[in-house]
């Protein structure tokens, strides 16, 4: 627990009667990138003072804008490296195993304090991979390391007066427990990505008929964050939530179909990478 001056410049002198929820997609690396931590420290600093993009490498953050992707900057492979759709790349992301879709998180709430352990996430990918996803929600009250606030993942920022950023503000990042009140809370994000098309051919043409698979169909991935009454218990449809959206944008000379599409592909969803 410290005090800090430096953060939330963003909320500085803003009074709200209720929380203000803010989704923010962006794109990051795969399940088991070695970049992630960096890339989640990088996701916390822009989440905080908005600039669109912190960081280099395979560990930038950079805030979607727009709202689509290209089918090939949400697959994420664990048995060869490849970055935003390309096979054994450059020195830069020789390293990785593709991308993952984040949707990172704001809330901010100067007039009464909230917990983690209230923090609910849902998002709508069941509906493209009905076989392999149960579209469960996440509940951020477990004993899972991802449920304290953690400088790696999710900061909470008790304003202590009210008033953010004027020197009593109170920085929850070494593990507290989801239960701890804040006024703020600053998340990387829930992730998910495809996985690839079962086939054979190289790593390239594997990477290549994933993409076209999941551009068989018209996509757009939601998600959506809410704080319940009760920890642990309720969803995000009756509640004051923040959600965003994400269209996946076929590019050109990958709108072939494949007859068992995205039945084929399993959409997999992390609380960390």
């Amino acid at each position: 627990m410290r005090k800090t001056v430096s953060l939330l410049f963003i909320v500085a002198g803003l009074s709200f009667a209720a929380p203000v929820i803010t989704v923010v997609p962006s794109i990051g690396p795969g399940f088991g990138s070695p970049s992630d931590a960096q890339y989640a420290l990088n996701a916390l600093t822009g989440l905080q003072a908005p600039p669109n993009s912190v960081g280099s490498g395979a560990a930038t953050y950079t805030r979607l804008l727009g709202g689509s992707v290209l089918p090939n900057q949400i697959i994420s492979t664990g048995d060869f490296n490849n970055w935003l759709g390309i096979a054994a790349p450059n020195a830069l992301f020789n390293a990785e195993f593709g991308n993952a879709l984040y949707f990172g998180l704001t809330i901010v709430n100067t007039a009464a304090k909230f917990s983690l352990s209230q923090l609910v996430y849902e998002d709508n990918f069941a509906t493209y991979d009905p076989a392999n996803f149960t579209n469960a929600p996440l509940y951020f009250n477990t004993a899972d390391p991802a449920d304290t606030y953690s400088g790696s993942t999710i900061i909470g920022i008790d304003f202590v007066d009210g008033i953010a950023g004027n020197g009593n503000d109170i920085v929850y990042s070494t593990g507290q427990a989801n239960t701890t009140l804040v006024n703020a809370l600053f998340y990387r994000g829930v992730n998910g990505a495809f996985g690839l098309f079962p086939g054979v051919g190289t790593n390239q043409q594997r990477l290549n008929e994933s993409a076209a698979a999941i551009s068989s169909q018209p996509i757009t991935l939601t998600g959506t964050y809410c704080l319940t009454p009760t920890p642990g218990q309720g969803s995000c449809a009756q509640l004051p939530q923040g959600s965003a959206s994400v269209s996946v944008v076929p590019e050109p000379g990958t709108y072939a179909l494949f007859g068992a599409g995205l039945a084929a592909l399993a959409f997999v969803r992390r609380r960390r990478s």
